[in-house]
């Protein structure tokens, strides 16, 4: 793993509050669940409910806990091209798409500068995404269980499953090019 200065370090104490912020949800619900459905004499099936809406709950807290962080990723970026807003398209296109295109001096500068922030930014928009859909995704489990749930739901449910995948995929990538272009052209 790549330890670039700056941006990088506001990293690992977003993903630490979030962990914090799904423990300390999820542990309470899960336990609360489990005394409301086992007094109710549900049995097998109620641990699948208590678990998985446990863990959902506690993925929607972990998400919300890096939304102060995301507003503030967002205005870095955004601060990043203050002085020069059309530098914004070429510098993201060499940056974060690995397109060769010619940079001016200044563009060069903002690049490198743009590089190390969207190595802290990519991983934390990502998480906090894929930590929503999860969420969601997982409130449907008890349902697969029981068989009660539309096949219009299991087709979707799919859908999320593949193109989840995808973008894991598609951000590992971006992830990639984004440290690489950061390590080439440290500041």
């Amino acid at each position: 793993m790549v330890r670039l200065t700056g941006c990088m370090s506001e990293r690992n104490p977003v993903f630490r509050t979030m962990a914090i912020g799904f423990a300390v949800s999820a542990v309470p619900a899960i336990l609360a669940l489990a005394a409301v459905l086992f007094g109710l004499g549900a049995g097998a099936l109620a641990w699948v409910e208590v678990v998985t809406l446990g863990v959902a709950i506690g993925c929607l807290v972990a998400s919300f806990t890096a939304l102060a962080t995301t507003f503030s990723l967002s205005a870095t970026a955004t601060a990043i091209f203050a002085d020069e807003p059309e530098s914004r398209r070429p510098v993201t296109r060499v940056v974060a798409r690995g397109k060769e295109e010619p940079l001016t001096p200044s563009q060069r500068e903002l690049a490198a500068r743009y590089a190390r922030h969207l190595s802290s930014a990519i991983p934390v928009q990502f998480a906090q995404s894929f930590l929503v859909i999860v969420a969601v995704s997982l409130i449907q489990v008890p349902n697969l269980v029981r068989g009660e749930t539309e096949p219009l739901f299991v087709a979707v449910a799919g859908v999320i499953a593949v193109c989840l995948v995808g973008a894991s995929a598609l951000t590992w990538i971006q992830l990639r090019l984004v440290r690489a272009y950061a390590r080439a052209h440290r500041a």
